[in-house]
């Protein structure tokens, strides 16, 4: 009997230790573990509102945002610096953004919200990458200066490359500035400008490859701005730009600038941030008069410009190919009317070059008039002043007691400086040349010069062979002649 006994106890000892190990696992212990973890859920998220109400967190991502400021050489203050738990969102008024090397003042802002999302929040790791979604200003101040060396109040400000527990990530961020100015100014080129009531959206457009650049929507309006030159001052500019922009240019689909002195439209690209490398298309109407009263153009201006056409550039260097008309200039005593330019011009801010020809219906200066010229060739200048090299046609030409029908110049040279006009040709003909009672047809001269200056008017010829020569009381044919001056006078 006993050996049955111990045997059965040997049997059964699997079976009870299976029975008790069952027991821990019951749907009593299963509901108390599953309460005790909630519990503990919700104790941390108890202790994260505390420590976003009572700035815990606050504090840790200020002083992470000082250093970074810090890092990259700007003081930063702020009157309110808060960090919200639902949404996300950090906050900012009266922001201050100074040069910690100088002290200049870099920017401002009245008033800030950041949306930001964390990833993997729950995760236990020593970084943590925070999404900027959105970006909301309202009264910010931006200042621009450049010193009488080209050096940037921004050249101060270096990239902050290290380490940081918080890693923010921009890829698909909105972001708006409403009611903001931006203060621009240049010592060298005696430039000031103020961006007033200026609007700032930039909104991410759909990204479907992550390989590429992303892309954002811009769109940008300036009212009431202002713009001085040394002491002139262009007061009411608006500007509006609409955009598809990427880390590299921006497609322009509109620039619209409006001025009391004209108005200009431009669409293209912008293929370099950097070096401003761009090649818009362009459509311009200035009124010279308005724009020699403001600003010291070296002439007085009279008449309205069209211009429409392409321009090439990078930074200060230019190319331009288009063409000019205008119902009527005038510059220092020079006319023309019915002017049409069609031209290729490179350039470095007020040097150029231009290679074209220009047809007008009349062209005066001083006393002097010819009708219908037509030129062609190279012009060189800076300002007011140029220099012209190429061929003159001219149905007439006439001064008070000198005319030409049927005028031709050829390797011709005209300068414009000091408002004085002088020109020289290689050959020259006319069908018909008249001084007072004397004149020639057929014409051909070589050696010419021209000046005009204080209503006196001056041809010069090395040497002219003239098919006859015809006065009141005789005539010649077959004349030809070495060194002739012919003199114009009011007098």
């Amino acid at each position: 009997m006993q050996e049955e006994k111990v045997d059965k106890s040997e049997d059964d000892s699997p079976a009870e230790e299976m029975v008790a190990r069952r027991g821990y696992l019951t749907r009593r212990n299963a509901l108390m573990f599953a309460g005790g973890l909630a519990a503990v859920i919700v104790v941390f998220a108890l202790l994260a509102v505390v420590l976003f109400r009572y700035g815990t967190v606050d504090s840790v991502i200020k002083g992470q945002f000082v250093d970074k400021m810090n890092a990259m050489g700007i003081d930063f203050t702020a009157d309110v610096f808060s960090l919200s738990l639902t949404p996300l969102e950090l906050t900012l008024k009266n922001a201050t953004f100074n040069d910690r090397v100088t002290g200049d003042k870099l920017g401002f802002i009245r008033e800030a919200r950041i949306g930001l999302t964390v990833e993997d929040l729950f995760a236990w790791q020593a970084t943590r990458d925070i999404t900027v979604e959105s970006t909301d200003i309202w009264g910010a101040e931006v200042w621009v200066k450049y010193d009488e060396n080209g050096r940037s109040n921004f050249a101060n400000i270096v990239q902050d490359e290290s380490a940081s527990r918080i890693s923010l990530k921009y890829d698909s961020v909105k972001f708006a500035m409403r009611d903001s100015v931006v203060h621009f100014g240049d010592l060298r080129r005696t430039i000031t400008a103020d961006a007033n009531n200026l609007q700032f959206f930039l909104d991410p457009e759909s990204w479907e490859d992550p390989t590429t650049p992303r892309r954002y929507r811009l769109d940008v309006t300036s009212t009431g701005s202002t713009f001085t030159y040394q002491d002139s001052r262009l007061d009411n500019i608006s500007l509006r730009a609409q955009a598809i922009a990427d880390e590299t240019g921006a497609d322009i689909s509109e620039l619209r600038i409006e001025t009391p002195i004209g108005e200009t439209v431009m669409s293209g690209r912008l293929s370099d941030w950097k070096d401003f490398k761009y090649d818009l298309n362009i459509e311009s109407s200035v009124d010279l008069t308005q724009a020699s009263t403001i600003f010291p153009l070296g002439a007085t201006l009279r008449g309205v410009g069209n211009f429409r056409g392409k321009v090439i550039g990078s930074g200060e260097n230019y190319n331009v190919d288009g063409r000019v008309e205008s119902d009527a200039l005038a510059a220092e005593g020079v006319y023309l009317k019915g002017i049409n330019v069609a031209a290729t011009v490179a350039g470095t801010n007020s040097s150029y070059e231009a290679n074209g020809t220009a047809i007008a219906e009349l062209l005066t200066f001083e006393d002097f008039r010819v009708e219908f010229p037509r030129l062609s060739g190279n012009v060189r200048g800076t300002g007011s002043d140029f220099r012209w090299v190429g061929e003159l046609q001219a149905v007439a030409a006439k001064s008070k007691d000198l005319s030409i029908v049927g005028l031709f110049l050829s390797d011709a040279v005209a300068e414009y400086k000091d408002q004085q006009l002088t020109a020289s040709g290689g050959a020259g003909r006319a069908q018909k040349f008249s001084i007072a009672d004397t004149s020639f047809d057929n014409l051909n001269a070589r050696g010419l010069t021209f000046s005009s200056n204080d209503g006196v008017t001056q041809f010069n010829s090395s040497s002219a062979t003239a098919g006859a020569m015809t006065t009141p009381d005789y005539k010649l044919e077959g004349v030809s002649g070495r060194n002739l001056r012919v003199r114009d006078t009011q007098n």
